[in-house]
């Protein structure tokens, strides 16, 4: 494969155009002095034996061309048919030729690109050089595991910032300035292949005379120019959220096609339908290729709701009339409306009501009139309608614990609540279950207002609390605090003894179940004792105090 590329670039440097400023060699070989590119040429093809009959290029098929200044475009070889069609097998790249001129070579970066899109970057940087009116480049580029001969006393390796210099004409072979060109080995070796000239300063500018890429397996190798390139052409018709595609491309082979919203596709044949989300604007771009090359055209869509419920949410019962826009061609409508009343209608613009909560779908099967179009004979649209309902099953379940009264909430499809005590207003942490303390037995009114946007609600219930044995007074006596309180598990607990106790400190759940137990020892006046209780779920719970002259009991909350 080595001696197969030196081959061809063997054929590059004897092929390069000689000059006045080219460097002579004398040597027996030769009968009279030649230039550097013959010397070169010749003795390479000598010293590896091998015929004059060279490798298969691809040329430049829209060459010659201007680099005017600040130009930014290609020039184009298409490979259209080989029988080694794959750049990820044996290197396929053998060389680049390139022959062009420029009044300053720092302004040039030329990249090469494959059908996939691979890149190496042949000749740059762009930036400072000196000035190089009149001279020409007629040079080639060979892979890095190949032997580079470049013009005397340059690098192997390009670079615009090397001394080149006005009124020459320079030759030789060389490795691209990023890259090898052994990176080209994903994808097909067939396509377009693109040398993108970038002219980036002012004020100079030049001509690309001739491109041709050298590959190493020629077998099947056409290079024809294409007679038929791609044309991109895409029909569209819009229902509602649904455009319709209608492919009048025309030589393509594979499509790519972004919708504008976020969404694409890449094929062989165009989608049928693609279907937007929300009504609005969207740019549609489509990309038309073939191994000719590719093309391209955007389109402005309008995405618009065919069909509209009016409303399409609310409180049950639910007066809905439905609205579209005007479909030619339609024949026959037949809305299925289930859960609604009427069930189905065959009007075009049917009035509905529904008369329980829930979520709903009104779908329009359309039959258009023949000839079929090419969004077909029938079409289908749905409508998403929303039914907010009543309440269900308002009210909450009391449970009394010593001096906690546990409240919980049943009712089902609320968004707002709050509780009462005795008809003031609590504190309430959650919405499902409240435990309310209360000083001295008796009966304690607990009232729950639980409401959504359709219905309001006010749940009163009387709650007797008794206390039982020597309760009352020692909860006068202790006076207990739980920091923090709701906690993560992990709190201190702070209380005032009116004399030395031995206590047991207990805590239940919301059934009254005890969990935890410890014992502890109290002092006359202030107290405090962190406790652990990290191995606890989240939820409420009672925290109890139990000495030998009463106790006292306050909930919490665990947050984890």
């Amino acid at each position: 494969m080595k001696q197969l590329a030196l081959l061809c670039f063997a054929f590059l440097f004897f092929a390069q155009k000689t000059s006045a400023q080219s460097l002579v060699f004398q040597d027996s070989t030769f009968t009279e002095p030649v230039t550097t590119e013959t010397y070169i040429g010749e003795m390479l093809i000598k010293n590896l034996n091998l015929p004059e009959s060279l490798a298969d290029f691809c040329g430049c098929d829209n060459c010659p061309d201007s680099i005017p200044d600040n130009f930014v475009g290609n020039v184009l070889a298409y490979v259209n048919d080989t029988a080694s069609n794959d750049l990820s097998g044996a290197a396929q790249v053998c060389g680049v030729r390139i022959y062009f001129d420029h009044e300053y070579l720092g302004d040039l970066n030329m990249r090469l690109i494959s059908p996939s899109g691979q890149s190496v970057i042949l000749v740059g940087p762009i930036g400072l050089s000196g000035t190089t009116d009149f001279s020409e480049w007629d040079i080639s580029f060979v892979p890095c595991s190949s032997l580079a001969i470049p013009y005397p006393g340059f690098s192997a390796m390009w670079s615009n910032a090397q001394p080149w210099i006005p009124n020459m004409d320079y030759g030789g072979s060389y490795y691209p300035a990023t890259g090898c060109l052994e990176d080209f080995d994903t994808g097909p070796v067939g396509g377009l292949w693109q040398l993108e000239i970038t002219d980036g300063q002012a004020i100079d500018v030049g001509n690309v005379h001739d491109f041709e890429i050298f590959f190493c397996n020629v077998n099947g190798l056409d290079c024809e120019l294409c007679d038929t390139p791609p044309v991109a052409n895409l029909g569209n018709y819009m229902i509602g959220r649904d455009v319709y595609l209608q492919d009048h491309s025309t030589n393509a082979s594979g499509y790519h096609l972004d919708f504008g919203d976020g969404t694409s596709f890449t094929g062989a044949y165009l989608p049928y339908i693609h279907t937007y989300n929300t009504a609005g604007t969207y740019l549609l771009h489509l990309i038309a290729s073939s191994a000719c090359g590719t093309d391209t055209i955007e389109q402005i869509i309008q995405v618009n709701d065919f069909a509209v419920a009016e409303p399409d949410s609310g409180c049950a019962p639910l007066l809905v009339h439905i609205t579209v826009q005007d479909i030619p061609q339609v024949e026959e409508w037949h809305w299925f409306l289930p859960g609604g009343t009427p069930a189905e209608s065959f009007d075009a613009e049917p009035t509905v009501v529904y008369n329980a909560g829930g979520t709903y779908t009104a779908t329009l099967v359309a039959i258009r009139q023949a000839p079929v179009t090419s969004i077909g004979d029938t079409l289908y649209y749905s409508i998403p309608i929303t039914v907010n309902g009543d309440l269900q099953s308002p009210g909450f379940t009391v449970q009394v614990q010593g001096d906690s009264i546990i409240a919980t909430n049943t009712t089902q499809g609320f968004t707002e609540y709050y509780w009462l005590l005795n008809d003031v207003l609590i504190n309430a942490d959650t919405a499902e279950q409240q435990i309310i303390q209360v000083d001295t037995p008796g009966i304690y009114t607990v009232t729950l207002f639980v409401a959504n946007s359709c219905d309001t609600t006010f749940i009163v219930q009387s709650v007797p609390v008794i206390f039982t044995g020597i309760k009352n007074a020692e909860n006068d006596i202790f006076k207990l605090l739980l920091l923090p309180n709701p906690n993560d598990g992990h709190c201190r607990l702070e209380l005032t003894s009116p004399e030395n106790l031995s206590a047991e400190i207990a805590v239940l759940n919301t059934a009254g179940q005890s969990i935890f137990t410890e014992k502890t020892n109290l002092f006359t006046g202030k107290n405090a004792r962190d406790l652990d209780l990290s191995h606890l779920p989240a939820g409420f719970y009672l925290l109890r105090l139990q000495t030998a002259v009463g106790a006292k009991t306050i909930s919490f909350i665990v947050q984890q």
